[in-house]
């Protein structure tokens, strides 16, 4: 694994099992959220946005289309939804509903400098979800969502199913950044 050779330490939890809080947040540099079916607590959010503010990061790469209720999870889930947007819908940032549009690729353009997609990594995926981007946040797209020939290797771009997102204008993402405090979040959607 990347991480592991890069001197990381990894430990994983089942979040049915865990109380996220200050106490236990406060040994990890960075969490990443992956599936998961647990709609953390307004107290479990705001301990989990003191410690990003004071440089925690957050990742989550998670399937939009899972989350809530294992048994209401699947293409345009506005349960899965809710579950991720409960996370990061406070940044600026929301995940639209899985777009059950097949694999796409997509890439940052030729001009990008961030560290992140510098030297234009692809982002491929099946049924890679959008995000939308409210920039008056200061988020930052990292991968436009885009049929832009710089950004865009196959798939579809146009984005149907936007159901419950409450950022107006957005701007589209399938690789979205926003600094919070000292901290970061980066976000991605895919099957």
């Amino acid at each position: 694994m990347l991480l592991v050779a890069e001197g990381f330490q990894i430990d994983t939890y089942y979040d049915q099992e865990t109380l996220l809080n200050g106490a236990f947040l406060a040994p990890f540099n960075a969490i990443i959220f992956g599936l998961h079916q647990k709609t953390w607590s307004s107290t479990g959010r705001a301990d989990l946005d003191a410690w990003i503010r004071l440089g925690g990061g957050m990742f989550i790469y998670s399937d939009s289309a899972s989350g809530g209720l294992h048994s209401l999870v699947g293409l345009q889930n506005t349960v899965g939804q809710g579950v991720v947007n409960a996370l990061i819908s406070p940044y600026g940032l929301e995940v639209c509903v899985d777009q059950s549009n097949g694999i796409q690729a997509y890439r940052a353009g030729p001009a990008a400098t961030h560290p992140v997609v510098a030297g234009r990594p692809v982002l491929e995926g099946e049924g890679v979800s959008p995000v939308a981007i409210d920039i008056a946040t200061g988020a930052t797209v990292l991968i436009p969502f885009s049929d832009h020939p710089d950004n865009y290797i196959r798939g579809v771009t146009e984005v149907p199913h936007q159901q419950n997102l409450t950022i107006t204008n957005a701007v589209f993402a399938a690789l979205a950044m926003t600094q919070v405090g000292d901290g970061k979040i980066v976000v991605m959607f895919d099957r």
